[in-house]
């Protein structure tokens, strides 16, 4: 068990002047730790000075009790991140190439290299056709 709280603390009653909460502790066997967790109330967000007082005690007959405090800290609320919103608004700048200039830069680039590829394979053709009619004949 720990014992959140603010001011001093009582030793008689086993809470603080500004008592915050009691928060149960569960034993990690794994990694040999133990953790609680506590939710901030609203109204807590920017606490300082909090301290906690650890407690504990064995299932043994008389138990053995133990106890020990952490050093001062503060509690603060989460920082908050906003999000815009954008509805039913209109985007009025550019955010770039607009859509028909995109789509013509593309058309142009498809008929340049048709283009080009036709002029090759004409070029190519003719080659061919030049050199079938300069081999000599071989005489046999």
């Amino acid at each position: 068990m720990a014992t959140l709280g603010t001011g001093t603390f009582n030793s008689t009653s086993g809470i603080y002047a500004g008592f915050l909460a009691n928060i149960t502790l569960t034993l990690d066997t794994v990694a040999q730790t133990w953790s609680g967790t506590y939710a901030i109330p609203a109204g807590q967000a920017a606490v300082t000075d909090v301290q906690a007082r650890v407690s504990a005690t064995d299932s043994t007959n008389p138990p053995n009790a133990g106890g020990a405090f952490t050093t001062r800290f503060a509690i603060r609320a989460p920082d908050i991140v906003e999000v815009p919103e954008y509805r039913n608004t209109t985007v009025k700048q550019s955010t770039g190439f607009e859509t028909p200039i995109v789509g013509g830069i593309a058309i142009v680039l498809l008929l340049a290299g048709i283009g080009i590829g036709y002029v090759m394979t004409r070029g190519r053709k003719k080659q061919d056709e030049e050199t079938k009619t300069e081999r000599p004949k071989t005489e046999q």
